[in-house]
């Protein structure tokens, strides 16, 4: 039986969820050859990011657990808005739809539909009835939240706007959380709603207990982490790349494979074959989306000097773990987890 225990970003991780993507026989259905051999590159170079971060887990002792897919492929069909049936996108970020706070498992938001099996199921029915909080069908609630954007330090919750339902005003969001969420199921937290406009965990990071990585100004913290050190990193991985710039602009910022820039016929199978696949990764700060096992140790996604820095100066050991097709997917290490049991209470990081 699996327990759910998790209050922070750096406890000390025991048991983590770890996407996975399609393997490459799922792509013998594209009939361009040329198209096809690219995806199924993409596959076998995203498992073996997949299989380098789970060893490097399993070297610190953490148990990974990954989802599970049924041998016929069409269970992955789902027709869109124009009744048209299109693949969905493989499990390869569970924080995207659940979060594991105190001893809760938050599943919020339903991918498949009826008679339609979830690759993540059978991880469900190894816990305790009393800890899954299943809410992949209650469309007026909780599925308008967005997991990567509540940041757990203790005492403290971090609810960041964005919600899946793009009618959903700030204003009908934030009321949501304080007049029906936070009530129902937060009342012995502090309670933290921040406007970042998108998923915050690739805006900042609590990275140990005083400590704050962003790419924004430090000041914008002054009140939500009183007393911590911010640290501002640049965004090495993508600025600085002027290839990567100009061809995530042939994609409106969605995605971008290396290599296979400003291929006008691979945007346009992309756009009609595999829309809902792709983000708007031209946003994401791969570099704060990081992932804790402890205090100790971080497992980062590229050799940023800020961080390195930061993380030398306090004596924290790192993993490099760089996901090569993170602006294709849209995906960092903290959105591949989701750290179900980490050893540890609830603790007041704060003093106020």
């Amino acid at each position: 039986m699996i327990n759910i225990n998790s209050h922070t970003e750096f406890q000390k991780l025991n048991t983590c969820l770890v996407g996975q993507c399609y393997p490459p026989e799922f792509f013998s259905f594209i009939k361009n050859s040329k198209i096809r051999k690219i995806f199924e590159r993409v596959a076998i170079e995203t498992e073996e990011d997949y299989q380098k971060l789970i060893n490097i887990l399993n070297l610190h002792n953490v148990e990974c657990i990954r989802p599970n897919f049924v041998d016929d492929w069409g269970m992955y069909l789902y027709p869109d808005e124009n009744g048209i049936e299109r693949y969905i996108k493989p499990p390869m970020q569970p924080r995207d739809d659940m979060i594991a706070i105190d001893n809760r498992l938050f599943v919020l938001h339903l991918r498949y539909g009826q008679g339609y099996t979830d690759p993540w199921d059978w991880i469900f029915n190894q816990i305790n009835p009393t800890q899954i909080y299943d809410f992949r069908t209650d469309h007026q609630c909780w599925t308008k939240v967005a997991p990567p954007c509540i940041t757990r330090v203790g005492y403290d919750l971090y609810f960041d706007f964005y919600s899946h339902d793009q009618l959903y005003s700030r204003e009908n969001y934030f009321n949501l959380l304080k007049n029906k969420i936070i009530p129902e199921y937060f009342t012995d937290y502090r309670i933290h709603l921040v406007d970042k406009g998108g998923h915050s965990d690739a805006v900042f990071f609590p990275v140990i207990p005083g400590l704050l990585v962003t790419y924004e100004d430090q000041s914008l913290y002054a009140d939500t982490f009183p007393d911590w050190e911010v640290i501002k990193i640049k965004r090495n991985d993508l600025y600085g790349n002027d290839i990567a710039l100009r061809a995530l602009k042939q994609t409106k910022g969605a995605w971008w494979i290396p290599s296979h820039e400003f291929d006008q016929e691979l945007i346009e199978f992309v756009d009609k074959n595999f829309r809902g696949w792709t983000g708007y990764a031209i946003e994401t700060f791969f570099d704060v989306n990081m992932l804790m096992i402890d205090e100790k140790t971080a497992i980062i996604n590229s050799e940023n000097k800020e961080l390195l820095a930061a993380l030398e100066k306090r004596g924290i050991n790192y993993h490099i773990c760089a996901m090569r097709h993170r602006f294709f997917w849209d995906c960092g290490l903290h959105c591949a987890t989701l750290d179900i049991n980490r050893t540890g209470k609830k603790i007041n990081y704060f003093d106020n």
